[in-house]
């Protein structure tokens, strides 16, 4: 009779055990089960922005195509605390994605940084051939490898231009100017070489700064600018486009292999689709009729001026970025 009922209680905790595995079976990516992955992803820029567009767009696919099972909550516009913040969080765990620019990223990944280097871009096609080519895998092979974050896609940030209650035509104009930049090596060095006064600061701190005349003005692309609604506090826009910003969508390779190689396909198939998508939106956002709705002033500026000053950035650089990799970029066709 004991026999009986010891043979029954354990076959009570297989049971139960059996079911309990079953029930757990979604966590690693099997399309079994019903549990549901929830991914923590944030960024700076304004919901309304290209980048942002992209995002909700990138969010819905990957819950369409999990069955929800992945699902990806999204905090714009620095919800989730600054480019910096958000890029620790990512590494040590408590946010599973970013969206940063390269330049931004580069804190942690220093070759990174000369995806913001001045007129290193020819235009959008160049950009995209470089970063889907080996010299782009070398940029997501150091993140990978120092920081375990895992490239998705490069999405088209834009390309930069300054702003002003001045014209500037020239860097000659700049001198003692109070030129906010990012937290960013490469643009703060760029903004003495035109004679600048550079004053970093978050992107959220910025309107504000520009309103109480803290800064003098800003450089961004035109699709922040108007999400950002700096053309209230600014009157000039100088059509400088001294960089073409290529901003990274990265996730946690941790979180990345708990998702299963199904779901890890339909992320990267998403931010594929997200991409083009973001660069469509973000190249009709600087189009000349989008410009005209700022409002502001279009100055013609004497770019070969800007990059002449600019010019001797990537050899001063080259030690952080590594020999060669600049020509490798600018060598491409």
């Amino acid at each position: 009779m004991m026999t009986k009922k010891i043979v029954l209680g354990l076959l009570c905790v297989l049971i139960a055990g059996a079911v309990f595995a079953g029930g757990n079976s979604a966590s690693g990516g099997s399309s079994g089960g019903t549990s549901v992955i929830e991914l923590r992803y944030g960024n700076s820029y304004a919901p309304d922005h290209p980048c942002n567009v992209a995002s909700r767009r990138f969010i819905e696919i990957v819950a369409e195509k999990t069955g929800g099972k992945v699902k990806i909550n999204h905090f714009p516009g620095g919800q989730l605390g600054t480019d910096r913040a958000q890029a620790e969080g990512t590494i040590m765990g408590t946010q599973d994605m970013v969206l940063i620019g390269t330049g931004g990223i580069s804190e942690f990944s220093p070759k990174m940084g000369i995806g913001e280097c001045p007129f290193i871009w020819r235009d959008v096609e160049h950009m995209t051939k470089v970063l889907d080519s080996e010299a782009g895998q070398e940029l997501t092979d150091e993140l990978l490898r120092r920081r375990g974050l895992r490239v998705l896609s490069f999405f088209y940030y834009g390309s930069r231009n300054l702003t002003s209650n001045k014209p500037i035509r020239s860097p000659a104009d700049m001198r003692g100017f109070k030129l906010r930049t990012p937290t960013v090596p490469i643009l703060v060095a760029m903004a003495r070489s035109w004679g600048a006064e550079p004053t970093p600061m978050d992107l959220s701190e910025l309107y504000l700064s520009l309103q109480t005349n803290v800064v003098d003005g800003q450089e961004n692309p035109v699709p922040t600018i108007a999400a950002n609604k700096f053309n209230e506090v600014q009157k000039y826009l100088m059509l400088t486009q001294h960089v073409m910003t290529p901003v990274v969508l990265i996730i946690s390779e941790r979180k990345f292999q708990e998702l299963g190689e199904a779901n890890q396909k339909i992320l990267l198939d998403a931010a594929r689709e997200a991409k083009v998508l973001n660069d469509r939106l973000t190249i009709e956002a600087e189009s000349p009729e989008a410009i005209r709705k700022l409002g502001m002033e279009v100055i013609e500026p004497d770019i070969a001026a800007f990059r002449q000053a600019s010019s001797g950035l990537a050899a001063q650089f080259e030690d952080v970025w590594g020999k060669g990799l600049y020509e490798k970029i600018v060598n491409t066709r």
